[in-house]
């Protein structure tokens, strides 16, 4: 990793438009999931409050949906531009009931007809319990298939997906307050490995080194230190392929929060986030 973090603007290039959803509704009841609330005010600046996202699980595991309620899965045109469901049953269909939000895709760089979408998968709207959805496509996103969530009966929130230069999919998903897994996937989408402990805290990204160069393949995420592991540490990286991610360190000081993730054409990671008294 080269040495070099800058805060810098963000720009996105939206090449694919995707939809995630089944049913037009917000899980019920939102206890807790994005309430603004005092965070550790040791990793504050000198005179910031911090304030912060806290993301707690609050209702227990909803009961299994009954995937037969279905419909035909939905579909949006506007100009050229066409809208597929994602989260939809084995045979393509919607799945009626449940819902999904926060959704996080990733392309195969060498193959681009292969893709994976991560969501927080509701399975019912009555239940604000969330979990680890993913569906991958072969046909560059025009049908999906969702084989069901990652680590059945786990709350798990804040999916952050990415690909490496080989192909690999990454899976990072916030499973309690101060925990963060990544999960990878070898062939696609179709399968994914067990969950690997990567630190981490509330609203954790990942990035991946898609040069080519010595970096090649190493996985760096960054989360909010005010709901964390680690005190003011907030950043990791793997560098054996998401085998395994280093101790974590303090990437700046004072710290920031929301942050997000790039790698340049020559290997520099570049960091970009806000202050931790922003709400």
């Amino acid at each position: 990793m080269r040495g070099r973090v800058a805060v810098t603007g963000v720009a996105v290039l939206i090449i694919v438009f995707l939809s995630v959803g089944g049913v037009v509704a917000q899980p019920a009841p939102l206890a807790r999931d994005g309430q603004i609330a005092t965070g550790d005010p040791s990793v504050a600046a000198p005179g910031e409050k911090a304030v912060g996202h806290a993301e707690f699980p609050d209702d227990p595991p909803a009961l299994v949906l009954d995937r037969r309620m279905v419909e035909p899965a939905r579909e949006w045109s506007l100009g050229r531009f066409t809208s597929f469901q994602v989260n939809v049953d084995e045979f393509g269909n919607n799945i009626v009931g449940d819902a999904a939000n926060e959704p996080s895709i990733a392309i195969d760089p060498t193959n681009p007809d292969r893709m994976a979408i991560g969501w927080r998968q509701f399975d019912t709207i009555t239940s604000n319990f969330r979990q680890a959805g993913v569906a991958y496509s072969t046909d560059a996103g025009q049908t999906w298939t969702f084989p069901g969530v990652l680590t059945p009966g786990q709350f798990r929130s804040d999916p952050v997906l990415s690909a490496d230069p080989f192909g690999n999919f990454y899976y990072s998903s916030l499973s309690a307050i101060d925990s963060v897994e990544v999960f990878k996937s070898i062939d696609g989408g179709v399968t994914w490995s067990q969950p690997v402990s990567a630190s981490g805290g509330d609203k954790q990204w990942i990035a991946v080194d898609r040069t080519m160069g010595v970096g090649a393949g190493n996985v760096y995420q960054i989360w909010n230190v005010q709901f964390s592991c680690c005190g003011d540490r907030d950043f990791t990286r793997s560098t054996d392929g998401g085998t395994s991610f280093q101790p974590p360190l303090a990437v700046t000081t004072p710290s920031m929060k929301w942050g997000t993730l790039d790698v340049a054409v020559d290997g520099t990671l570049y960091l970009a986030g806000t202050s931790l008294s922003r709400s």
